[in-house]
């Protein structure tokens, strides 16, 4: 790795907060393309099509929902340090570099380009160019840096004057009103409260080994 970005505490609050929007834009993007695919033979799909096409958008929106996942330990992550939940996100379309990596964020059907895209978005590495090959200058080479260096912040500070968050403000599982949507499970999201140095570890390894910058394939 080279010299970390992330020194202080304003550092790393900015980079969560970074990773907050990134997983936001990542889940509408998921959500855009599962809801753009045709559902029925009426809309011109065989039966066999139709099949096909709702084990994808069972897996988009799987994947979906785990960003969202990734967004709630984001900002359990942040408040833990004491920063407030960030569920912001700017319009898209995003060009290259918008999120400090090199990849575009666009709203687009599913197609051969946005499948692209999202296979980049899970690389542990890509490398700091434009989606069109232009060099840019880069704050984090991939998802993956920018994780990684996340977690060697939290590794590397010390704990007692970082972890200032009211426990109160973290969020998870017991607090998702399941019984609400009738799953014990919660749909498969695995939240937990953020408090200290192994927890906060412990969440931002969930999320590189869930997707983000997995360092051997997934089921994904």
């Amino acid at each position: 790795m080279d010299t970390p970005q992330i020194q202080t505490r304003d550092d790393l609050l900015f980079a969560l907060t970074l990773a907050a929007e990134l997983e936001h834009s990542l889940s509408c993007q998921y959500l855009f393309a599962a809801y753009s695919l045709k559902k029925n033979p009426e809309e011109g799909l065989t039966w066999p099509q139709a099949v096909l096409v709702q084990e994808w958008t069972t897996v988009l929106t799987e994947i979906a929902r785990q960003e969202m996942e990734h967004l709630g330990l984001a900002n359990n992550l942040l408040t833990a340090i004491g920063g407030a939940p960030h569920f912001r996100r700017p319009n898209f379309p995003q060009p290259a570099g918008a999120y400090g990596i090199a990849l575009r964020a666009e709203l687009e059907p599913l197609s051969l380009t946005a499948l692209d895209r999202f296979i980049a978005y899970e690389k542990p590495e890509e490398p700091a160019s434009h989606e069109d090959g232009v060099p840019v200058d880069l704050q984090y080479r991939s998802i993956h840096d920018l994780y990684r260096q996340i977690e060697e912040a939290f590794t590397r500070m010390d704990e007692a004057t970082l972890f200032i968050g009211p426990p109160e403000a973290q969020v998870d599982n017991d607090v998702m009103h399941q019984e609400r949507v009738g799953d014990t499970r919660n749909y498969g999201v695995k939240l937990f409260r953020v408090t200290d140095r192994a927890s906060a570890l412990r969440a931002v390894e969930q999320i590189i080994e869930e997707g983000e910058g997995a360092p051997e394939p997934t089921d994904r």
